[in-house]
């Protein structure tokens, strides 16, 4: 479960299209770096994401809950075993 930043989330909650647009920023990264672990511009991973807006408390807490799939297929139907993402590395993007 990746956060959203504090200083976004006061935009987002008049602004509910920033979501959807972060979202989209969240596949890229995603798939940049799946890409990057593989050494291959040609694969495309699977990810499934769910907005959410709320934390325990039901206060406004928005972060995606993110499912991605553990390796890809090439266009010539081979199967690449993604490693573990460095996800360290994607906060600091």
């Amino acid at each position: 479960m990746r956060t959203i930043p504090k200083r976004f989330r006061l935009h987002t909650r008049f602004d509910r299209k920033l979501l959807g647009k972060h979202c989209s920023s969240v596949w890229t990264c995603m798939q940049t770096e799946v890409q990057r672990f593989l050494g291959r511009d040609d694969v495309v991973p699977g990810m499934v994401a769910a907005i959410r807006t709320f934390g325990e408390l039901l206060h406004l807490h928005p972060h995606f809950c993110t499912l991605v799939t553990s390796g890809e297929f090439t266009p010539e139907d081979d199967f690449l075993e993604a490693p573990e993402f460095d996800l360290g590395r994607l906060d600091a993007v």
